[in-house]
């Protein structure tokens, strides 16, 4: 696919050795890329976060904004994300493309976060709508990877609560700059009705089942304690830029 957050000293360290003895401090980090975290690896969870964006319809679809963050969740892991596109009618995603994204989101206590900053995946079914039939999974692995590499203006930045999240390259193929998280090859079938991918310009029929890749910078953010969060995100590469926050609510 194309597309391309000076007062009294001794009282405030009291404070923060009691809150802490008592486990009420938590401050989140993002699981690092050599993690098999939750059962999945860093390559699996993007591909899992992959799965979750395509198979719904633009008609019922969190990153469209037209359902709550619940939709097509499951397990103990929830996913969060961008935008396709900076509005479901922006057919084609014109370039320059900025998208900001404001959300509230309920989260069940005990589930991790799993997001991506930037990110690209490529498919057979897409490579044969561009004219390229013969695509292969090297062919599907070059592209999303030169997609994804920085370029004029790249950044990728993450907090939650303030606190900045460490970002994973998950890469498309090995290679000395890429950190050791890697996309396998997954399977995706379009909905039947109002596909991401048709809703994009691609000219993709629904209820399609294609093989593909991702590559790109990604989060793993471990359950986050009872209470409400703010989860930032932002990432920009050549003339494209996304912001997002979202409003957590874990209870």
């Amino acid at each position: 696919m194309r597309k391309l957050f000076s007062s009294a000293v001794v009282l405030v360290l009291a404070l923060l050795v009691s809150a802490s003895a008592m486990g009420q401090i938590n401050r989140p980090t993002g699981m690092p890329e050599n993690s098999k975290a939750f059962g999945k690896t860093y390559g699996e969870w993007s591909a899992a976060w992959w799965k979750w964006a395509l198979q719904m319809p633009t008609t019922a679809h969190p990153l469209y904004d037209s359902t709550d963050c619940s939709a097509g969740q499951t397990g103990n892991v929830w996913f969060l994300g961008g935008k396709f596109c900076a509005s479901q009618g922006d057919v084609g995603c014109i370039d320059p493309m900025h998208v900001v994204a404001k959300r509230t989101c309920t989260i069940p206590h005990g589930t991790a976060l799993f997001f991506p900053v930037l990110n690209s995946e490529d498919s057979y079914v897409e490579e044969a709508s561009f004219g390229n039939p013969g695509a292969n999974e090297l062919y599907l692995r070059t592209a999303v990877k030169n997609w994804s590499n920085p370029g004029d203006g790249f950044m990728t930045t993450a907090t939650v609560d303030g606190w900045p999240m460490h970002i994973v390259r998950i890469c498309s193929s090995a290679a000395d700059y890429c950190l050791p998280a890697e996309s396998p090859v997954f399977t995706y079938t379009l909905p039947n009705h109002h596909n991401i991918l048709a809703a994009m310009g691609e000219n993709i029929d629904d209820g399609v089942t294609s093989s593909a890749v991702s590559d790109g910078f990604y989060v793993l953010i471990p359950p986050l304690p009872t209470g409400k969060h703010a989860i930032a995100f932002y990432g920009a590469n050549w003339s494209f830029s996304l912001d997002v926050t979202y409003d957590i609510l874990v209870k």
